[in-house]
């Protein structure tokens, strides 16, 4: 996942395979930079609803709730 965002640029595909990891920190700040560089300014809260929802649709409470906890700190709004 982190290959696939950081030397790719593929949102899409590095989202996948963040939500089948324990990595929520990295996927929020991913989701930031998507948000910062593709988003209106008014999505913010979607661009976090969107990754702890899918979290935990799959039944992984822990990481949403760091994937939420990184996206609220470190996002610069």
């Amino acid at each position: 996942a982190l290959t696939l965002w950081r030397a790719e640029c593929n949102y899409i595909k590095a989202r996948y395979h963040f939500l089948h990891s324990l990595e929520g920190a990295h996927f929020a700040r991913m989701q930031i930079e998507c948000h910062t560089r593709y988003g209106y300014p008014s999505e913010i809260d979607l661009f976090a609803l969107q990754g702890v929802l899918q979290y935990l649709c799959l039944r992984n409470a822990r990481t949403a709730e760091m994937f939420f906890n990184t996206y609220i700190s470190e996002h610069p709004k």
